[in-house]
Parts: C-alpha cells; structure tokens; sequence
C-alpha cells in the first residue's frame, strides 16, 4: 500500500517485506521523511512521528492483516482509517525510526487535492517539521527532482481547474 502522492526510497519494498516476513510484525511504519512541495520548490524534514499515529508515509501490512479490513468506500484519509480500523483487529507494528528510508522518502505536495494543508506546514515550518538544507537531488534521482521542479508550471492551471470545479473537497 502506497499513497500516490509519495517517491519511495529504492530500498522501501525490501526492507519491507524482509521485516514483514521474517518477524511477528504485521505492520511497518516508517518514523519520517521529507516533504517537497512543487509550487514553493522547497522541502522539509518530517521528524521523528509518534509511532501510535495513525498516518505514516509508505506504510505496509501483512496480507492476513489485510484481509481483515472490511469492504468500503473511503474517499478521504484512507491511510487513517484503514490503520484506525485494523487496530482494533490487532496491529503489531515495526516502527522503523533508522534514516536509511527517510532520507530519500519523499512526500510530494502541489497538484493533488488529497493534502491541502501541507503546503502551510511546509512553508511555516514548525515540529514536526524541519528546515533541510540539501539539495532534493541529494536525495532523490536527479531525473526525478528535475521533473518535480517542472512540474511547477502546471500548478497555476490546477488551482484554477480546482477552483473552477463543482467538486466539493474537504
């Protein structure tokens, strides 16, 4: 399970599975990441999380765990209410707070309408939260942080698509 609002690090889905598989652990939470947001062209450090929330970034489970969910329709925070919900059935989490996932874990912000107010978090940094003083390329293929970068001109015509829209967001 992965938001599609994330790069994961090239290491996430083995270091995953080997823990998921190889111990009782029935759910992996990563302790951080970085956060870059498209239109200011910045990113941040996301300390440290408390392990108990409920929203983590590139977050896996077992498949027995899965299974357990029940069926339906969630349009918005999914990834609270599917841990919110299987906590209640028993979750035994790994909580993984080494640097080697969150250095190159990135969640993106800009031209989506699922975290709208992650751009304020970003730009008024303030815990969890923390200025990063590296370059995105430094943690991320430079390809992909050049894509990201340019992206930047699309993001005056989604706001107006958005605004425009008859779509009621959160």
């Amino acid at each position: 399970m992965n938001s599609s609002d994330i790069y994961c690090s090239k290491l996430r889905l083995s270091k995953q599975y080997s823990k998921l598989i190889n111990s009782d652990k029935n759910w992996y939470k990563i302790g951080g990441n970085l956060v870059y947001d498209i239109g200011l062209d910045y990113h941040v450090k996301l300390l440290s999380m408390d392990p108990k929330r409920s929203d983590t970034c590139s977050a896996a489970a077992s498949m027995e765990l899965m299974k357990k969910l029940p069926l339906a329709c969630v349009k918005v925070n999914v990834d609270g209410w599917r841990y919110n919900t299987l906590k209640n059935v028993g979750i035994d989490f790994f909580y993984d707070n080494t640097m080697d996932l969150q250095k190159d874990t990135i969640n993106i912000n800009g031209l989506n309408n699922l975290s709208l107010g992650r751009a304020k978090n970003v730009k008024n940094i303030k815990p969890p939260f923390k200025k990063c003083c590296d370059d995105l390329c430094n943690h991320i293929p430079i390809e992909i942080s050049q894509k990201l970068i340019e992206s930047n001109k699309y993001i005056a015509e989604h706001k107006k698509n958005r605004s425009d829209s008859k779509i009621k967001l959160r």
